[in-house]
């Protein structure tokens, strides 16, 4: 059974059901002040810095490069962040 993620647009790897609570436990991965890019699943991408994370990791702030501000991220908002290598 396929959940609301691919109605959401969100990227093929979250589709099944169970695929957002597992994206969220990759971004428990994450850290303030680590690298990302966030794709925000239209295909675009943006780069930024993580500034904070809620303790559980359902929402994140990421400082976007550029200048182009600060901007929050819940994990069922149909993004994928990772870590820039």
């Amino acid at each position: 059974m396929l959940s609301r993620s691919i109605e959401r647009g969100r990227p093929e790897a979250w589709s099944s059901v169970g695929g957002a609570a597992a994206a969220r436990g990759r971004w428990q991965e994450l850290s303030a002040g680590d690298a990302v890019v966030v794709e925000l699943g239209n295909g675009r991408s943006v780069r930024g810095v993580v500034d904070a994370l809620v303790e559980d990791a359902s929402v994140l702030w990421v400082e976007l490069d550029g200048g182009k501000g600060r901007r929050l991220f819940h994990w069922e908002d149909g993004v994928a962040i990772r870590p820039l290598s």
